[in-house]
């Protein structure tokens, strides 16, 4: 996870041909399905900056656990990663122009 988000961060996608596929797709909205990956948050935030497209949200199920899925303990790594995808998470929520939750009971 760490690895995965250091490369995505890097942000070698951001490149012409995106760009150029997006200006000629021209997207009203990014559907996103949250999860615990900060890249797709970031590039949600990124498309609607450069799209000026609606972002709509689906949440499935818990977003991201409080502690590390691994050894269920309270690692300072893990905790610095949760409070980066919790602040990522809160401004793409800002802009968001709908939600849809599931439950499961």
């Amino acid at each position: 996870m760490i690895i995965r988000n250091f490369v995505w961060n890097l942000d070698l996608w951001k490149n012409v041909r995106l760009k150029k596929w997006l200006n000629d797709f021209k997207p009203e909205a990014v559907v996103l399905q949250v999860g615990d990956c900060e890249f797709m948050l970031r590039f949600a935030l990124w498309v609607k900056k450069v799209q000026c497209a609606d972002v709509l949200v689906y949440i499935g199920n818990i977003l991201f656990k409080k502690y590390n899925y691994f050894n269920d303990g309270h690692d300072k790594l893990y905790n610095f990663l949760y409070r980066v995808i919790k602040k990522t998470f809160n401004k793409l929520y800002s802009i968001v122009k709908g939600s849809v939750f599931c439950v499961i009971l």
